[in-house]
């Protein structure tokens, strides 16, 4: 096994000498003198060095300030110098600000020497390195590509120096999973049925291990710890509490109940074993999994504080062990009774304790595939992925640093070593510089620990409190580290005119920039009063004290007008009217109006709309700004992710490809026959639908009306030009013969629509790097459609308010910042689950939720769970904590005035919102509107710090909205806002005549489920068009409410609430009062407290069938007959996932082909009555009258039921097996076969 070791440079002395250069005549000659910490990070030599640069305290002034004096001062030629940037953006404005420094420097000597020098620096400029560091691993790897090598179904292969970058590789991505997934399939159907039982369906188990693999791809050397360190924790924690002789376990589950003195002996022989287990598990004792990590201890501390706040009560294992030596005392007792007439009741007892066991051994069991089978997958994906690039010369973007890496290091005696890259690059820089360094991750620290020569320093600067981009893998604990580690800079009196010297043995320097030279002294003060309690204690994992608050510069003229406070603006009143709102859910909408407000009344102030910036937590809602903004004539410019799938130029381009890709796609074709550009109506597309054809195509061709002549010739000529020719050469080709930008001006003023466009052609673009196969190009836009996100780039307009995701605005300033919703929901995504990843914990399973995916009910699972508990806790601190982050970000973008904005408001003084300490709050509150609200509860009653003092918020207050006569004559806010009030609706848009298209030449899927082969094989099938606005033809559900979402909705709940009843039943839990047992299944606020109490119910989920009607149903059904045989069989399990093959010609009814077809398919209970009689049970809300509704549900379900009954023979290996549906609204077990 290879030995990975970090390569770091090492100190020659136990000290360093560390210098600070006195200021020189140009710097002291600036505009804007250097604060004495700006200088010393400016000057100082002799160490590695981290500033540590609060929001607008100058930093990349400080940065290219240096890089300048060392290239002019120091004669070192700027492409000896490594300069990492976060963005290509910060790149190129970084080489701007360096040329433009070392210029003035050289240019103000007037000497010879200094000009030849300057022109030298110029031209070295296009090979300095200073970018990103993809950009520089790029560089590694054309200069030393023939280093890399790559094991690949199991052979080395050698880098092409041919290789191309692949722009965007995750629809590559998506297809290998994909295919990986289908031969395990044919290959593994154990470990499929797994995959399938435990995450319900292909499109769920490909998101899990591609967003697994993307975390994967940030660990250094990853492949290896794929090998050692994914699974070693679990398989700690369940080879701790595991078991060896799985002999004793087969043979215990063969026994069904204990009557027989055979069993009695087997049920002794288990017992013993438990016993035993029992005693190791106590020699062991628990397992430390925390003592075995690598976590700072405030980290640890949380983590154990929070895992045993959620401890739940079970029995020590003491109890246990005596509880298992008096049943073997009993089990004894009874074995030796001659005339076999035993104690049944007690028989039945002790069998039940054995089951819990036998049942937490099968868990066990679970736990250890599945994470073998992740861990295969996820191998095999990583194999296939690299195979399909390679065979094709392209890498992405993880490859550039995971190759780069491969061509740095080289084996040597068992250990990875510097290759002659990273000694070459050892040799080369002077200095290696890193901006933004708290959104660095362990992978690029890697890349850069390898490149460090002997005696080169690093110069690292950024804001931990500033590292917003986890998502990306960033890991600010490395900045964190530092910075506790580093000798903070402190000198007497010290001068910038002075020069410094002095030894120091620390591992380096630290040097704070605290002083914020863009916002008022307010902004900074409310910032403060904030973020010393909301990152106070490292409650958002980084360090906020006296060190790290905001402060105005010391040389900086304060403003003498009035101080502006920091506003609170909600919902609840209409700031035009000054009306209360009654209808909470108006709330949001009225927040944004009375943005509006503020906006139109600071333009009437003669402010400018480019002085306002809105900035959000995330892109889904920015439409409401838009739709708001427009009323009142406001110009907004913002980056939307949601506009450009549902805009007219991409689904019309969509379309007529993906048609030309297939001529058998009439849905496509259909599509653009009806927008404006060919210019179909209903009428002749009725007339067309009966026209002789097998395709909407061909009926084209037959067609003898001139229109349609045109039209075959138009898309033929595509067709045609399609075979030989470029996608984007293709692409202009169809937008000249269409006329499509004009078409795109005519139907959109504002020019979305072709900035829509312009992103498309990127697109094509981007994709004809990689590939020219069409089929290729559409499947990825086929992804981006269905991902419903794309994020454009769009012109910016020169006077508009900015609307900005918080992300987006990083690094960026406005002089009026509104912080908007912020009640917008932290995401719960990441820390729940069925399994849940961190390169500290590895691979954690939720033990409880596959206990009941398998109906395996034990009272010991609870101990398997530590291992998920603490990946669950720290992916929810560590997510939190960015989000307090993100705030800060949010606040410290205003350079005039700060508004903070949420639909119910944040209130001042608000005694009940202090209902929890705020640590408590941060970590259970779902939104910063409720955190807010609790911190600002006691405000003004002690300012802690001096940094907060006199931080003043202020609530809504009711102005005049026209202040003296003179004012009145030129503009009325609120006569303008009732014109707007009476602004003219829209239209209400025609609808289109609905149509039926036949179509003879069926494509049929591979895969499929009953539901959707179901829907395939209903004679009356139709395709519903809705025709939208403008011309253009949707094919897209619309997303309401409707009646038969209601009922699928009531059908989810039904069958969530039968499956947890069922468990429940088996558990042994009596359910007396249904009323209370309903609401004791209702979901809290606190997540810990769900998970522990099994509450499954949204608070929707719980109002829908907390009723007479639904209570009465719910009632019958644990009062039924088949509740009781549950409780009584020797074996029950719900939701069985399956799949099975079948054969098209006996799946599709217009089908004769003999191609096998992968059916799937869930089985809501199965019940074994004997080891050779089963039932299957699905339960069924079909609405039905009591008169013929039993005979209705067997002719609708028999189908299913006969398939489902065949996959669990085959499974189960059983011949005599009956099934039924379970009738909601009957209240009735039908037998169907």
């Amino acid at each position: 096994m290879l030995k990975y070791i970090m390569i770091i440079n090492a100190k020659l002395e136990d000290k360093y000498m560390i210098k600070i250069e006195k200021i020189d005549k140009i710097a002291a000659s600036r505009k804007h003198s250097y604060s004495a910490p700006q200088w010393q990070a400016i000057a100082i030599t002799g160490a590695d060095v981290l500033v540590a640069a609060a929001a607008g305290s100058g930093k990349t002034e400080v940065l290219s300030e240096r890089i300048a004096r060392k290239v002019a001062s120091n004669r070192w030629d700027i492409d000896r110098l490594l300069v990492l940037t976060f963005t290509t953006a910060a790149a190129k404005n970084m080489i701007v600000r360096i040329e433009n420094k070392i210029s003035e420097r050289l240019l103000s000597t007037n000497k010879e020497e200094d000009l030849i020098y300057l022109r030298k620096q110029r031209m070295l400029m296009n090979d300095a390195y200073i970018s990103t560091i993809d950009s520089f691993c790029l560089n590694v790897l054309k200069k030393f590509y023939y280093l890399v090598e790559e094991k690949i179904d199991n052979e080395i292969k050698y880098l092409s120096p041919n290789f191309s970058i692949l722009a965007n590789s995750r629809g590559l991505l998506i297809e290998t999973i994909g295919n990986v997934l289908e031969q395990l399939v044919q290959e593994d159907s154990n470990t499929t049925d797994l995959l399938f039982t435990v995450f319900g369906s292909k499109q769920n188990i490909s998101s899990y291990i591609i967003d697994l693999y993307y975390k994967l791809l940030n660990i250094p050397n990853f492949q290896n710890y794929l090998e050692e360190d994914f699974i070693k924790l679990n398989n700690l924690v369940t080879n701790n509490f595991g078991v060896e002789e799985d002999s004793v376990i087969d043979k215990f589950n063969k026994v069904s109940e204990l009557t027989q003195k055979e069993s009695i002996a087997t049920a002794i022989e288990f017992s013993k074993y438990v016993q035993q287990y029992l005693i190791n598990s106590k020699k062991e004792s628990l397992l430390d999994i925390l003592s075995l990590v690598n976590l700072d201890e405030t980290k640890k501390e949380k983590l154990a504080k929070y895992v045993d706040e959620d401890e739940m009560s079970i029995k020590s294992n003491q109890e246990q062990l005596e509880e298992i030596e008096e049943l073997i005392s009993k089990l004894n007792a009874q074995f030796e009774i001659e005339d076999n007439i035993y104690d049944t009741g007690l028989l039945s007892e002790i069998h039940g304790v054995l089951i819990d066991y036998l049942n937490y051994f099968k868990v066990l069991e679970k736990m250890n595939l599945l994470a073998k089978s992740i861990t295969r997958v996820l191998k095999k994906l990583h194999n296939d992925f690299i195979k399909r690039k390679r065979e094709n010369n392209f890498l992405d973007f993880s490859d550039l640093n995971h190759l780069a890496i491969k061509a740095l290091t080289r084996e040597e005696n068992g250990e990875i070593v510097p290759s002659e890259a990273a000694q070459f690059y050892k040799n080369y820089f002077l200095e290696i510089y890193v901006d933004e360094y708290q959104d660095n991750n362990n992978l690029q620290e890697y890349i850069l620990n390898l490149i460090r020569g002997e005696g080169v320093h690093f110069f690292r600067v950024g804001d931990v409190k500033q590292a917003i981009y986890g998502f990306r893998g960033s890991n600010p604990d490395l900045f964190e580290q530092k910075y506790n580690s580093y000798r903070k800079l402190e000198i007497d009196n010290y001068s910038e005119k002075q020069e410094y010297s002095f030894e120091d043995a620390s591992e380096g320097i630290c040097i704070v920039l605290k002083e914020n030279f863009r916002s008022d002294v307010n902004i900074l003060k409310s910032s403060n009063y904030i973020f010393n309690r909301l990152m106070g204690n490292k409650n958002a994992g980084v360090s906020y004290g006296e060190d790290s608050a905001l402060y105005y510069p010391k040389a900086k003229e304060k403003n003498s007008s009035e101080i502006i406070p920091t506003r609170l603006i909600n919902g609840k009143i209409n700031y035009f009217t000054g009306e209360l709102l009654e209808d909470k859910k108006s709330y949001r909408e009225q927040s944004i109006e009375n943005i509006a407000y503020e906006i139109l009344l600071g333009i009437k102030n003669g402010k400018k709309y480019s002085d306002y910036a809105i900035l959000v937590r995330n892109s889904t809602k920015m439409s409401s700004f838009k739709e708001v903004f427009a009323k009142y004539n406001i110009p907004l410019f913002f980056k939307e992710k949601v506009g450009f799938t549902e805009s007219n130029a991409f689904n019309i381009l969509y379309n007529i490809l993906r048609f030309l890709d297939n001529t058998n796609r009439d849905a496509s074709l259909l599509a653009i026959l009806h927008t404006e550009i060919f210019d179909y109506s209903n009428d002749e597309l009725l007339k067309l639908s009966i026209t002789k054809g097998k395709n909407l195509f061909e009926k084209l061709q037959n067609s003898e009306k001139e229109k349609d002549y045109n039209t075959v010739n138009l898309l033929k000529k595509w067709l045609n030009f399609s075979l030989n020719n470029s996608l984007p050469n293709l692409l202009e080709c169809i937008a000249i013969d269409t006329d499509f930008k004009n078409y795109l001006v005519t139907i959109d003023t504002n020019d979305e629509e072709l900035d829509y466009y312009e992103n498309f052609i990127d697109i094509v673009n981007d994709y004809q790097n990689i590939d020219n196969k069409l089929s290729g190009l559409v499947n990825q836009l086929k992804t981006i459609k269905n991902d419903e996100v794309f994020e454009t780039k769009k012109r910016t307009p020169n006077d508009s308010v900015t609307l900005s995701t918080i992300h987006i605005s990083k690094g960026l300033e406005y002089k009026i910042v509104f912080v908007a919703d912020l009640d917008t929901s932290f995401s719960k995504r990441g820390y729940t689950g069925e399994v849940l990843f961190t390169e500290i914990f590895g691979l954690s399973v939720n033990a409880e939720e596959l206990g009941q995916k398998f109906g395996l009910i034990s009272s010991n699972i609870e101990k398997l769970n530590q291992l998920y508990k603490y990946n669950s806790i720290l992916i929810k601190l560590r997510e939190r904590e960015e989000e307090v982050r993100n705030l800060y970000v949010a606040l410290t973008r205003a350079e005039n005035s700060l508004h903070l904005v949420s639909p119910n408001g944040i209130e001042l003084n608000n005694e009940k919102a202090k209902d929890k300490p705020l640590y408590q709050a941060l970590i259970e509150d779902d939104n910063f509107e409720k955190i807010l609200n609790n911190l600002l509860s006691d405000y003004g009653e002690e300012f802690i710090f001096e940094n907060e003092k006199d931080a003043l918020f202020k609530g809504y207050e009711s102005e005049p909205l026209v202040k003296d006569e003179e004012d009145s004559s030129e503009f009325n806010l609120q006569e303008f806002y009732k014109q707007f009030e009476s602004k003219q609706q829209d239209e209400s848009s025609k609808q289109s005549d609905n149509h039926t298209i036949e179509v003879k030449n069926k494509v049929f899927p591979a895969k499929t489920s009953y539901s959707a082969l179901k829907k395939i094989n209903t004679k009356d099938h139709e395709w519903n068009h809705k025709k939208e606005k403008r011309g253009y033809l949707e094919l897209t559900t619309l997303k309401k409410s409707t009646s038969t979402s209601k009922a699928i909705l009531r059908g989810n709940i039904i069958h969530k609430l039968f499956e947890k009843i069922v468990n429940d039943t088996r558990a042994g839990v009596e359910i007396s009062d249904v009323v209370s047992y309903i609401d004791s299944l209702k979901k809290t606020d606190n997540l810990l407290q769900n998970i522990k109490e099994h509450r499954i119910l949204s608070q929707e989920e719980f109002d829908n069938i907390n009723n007479k009607d639904d209570i009465e149903k719910i009632t019958n059904f644990i009062n039924s007959e088949l509740i009781k045989l549950v409780s009584k069989s020797k074996f029950c399990q719900t939701e069985i996932a399956f799949t099975t093959a079948k054969k098209a010609k006996e799946l599709y009814d217009d089908s004769e082909s003999d191609i096998d077809v992968i059916l799937q398919g869930v089985v809501d209970l199965f019940i074994k009555i004997s080891d050779e009689e089963a039932i299957i049970v699905d339960y069924k809300t079909d609405h039905v009258t009591s008169r013929n509704g039993e005979e209705v549900l067997r002719d609708r379900h028999r189908e299913q039921l006969r398939i489902y009954k065949e996959a669990v023979a085959e499974y189960y290996k059983l011949n005599n097996i009956k099934t039924y549906v379970y009738s909601y609204v009957l209240s009735s077990l039908i037998e169907i076969e």
